[in-house]
């Protein structure tokens, strides 16, 4: 089941690709400010560094905070844009419960699926 991850809740963009348990593409930018301008071309760009397409996608995960009020906008728009032209799971997760569970994302998303 390929998933992808979005973050962009603190000073850095954060969007990842994953099979699994295997992390199929990634792409980290720290940057203090341009959270909105950055996010949807490092989405694309990760996506065809893990050489997926769009329809393979079974959900979306975005960060919920906490973070800055702004970066959380961000992250969940780009969420939503994701969730609507294809129907498919949209999850949200706190960021202290990803690193509760040391940020292994294989097993949050077990979690989060469970759930």
């Amino acid at each position: 089941m390929k998933a992808i991850l979005i973050d962009s809740s603190a000073s850095a963009c954060s969007v990842c690709v994953t099979t699994d348990k295997v992390v199929k593409g990634h792409n980290y930018v720290s940057m203090d400010r341009g959270h909105a301008s950055a996010i949807v071309p490092m989405i694309e760009s990760t996506l065809k560094g893990a050489k997926t397409l769009f329809e393979e996608l079974r959900f979306v995960a975005v960060t919920k905070g906490p973070g800055s009020f702004t970066g959380l906008r961000v992250s969940l728009a780009a969420a939503k844009l994701l969730h609507y032209p294809i129907i498919f799971r949209c999850l949200v997760c706190h960021v202290l419960m990803l690193l509760q569970v040391g940020c292994r994302i294989t097993e949050t998303y077990r979690q989060l699926i469970s759930y």
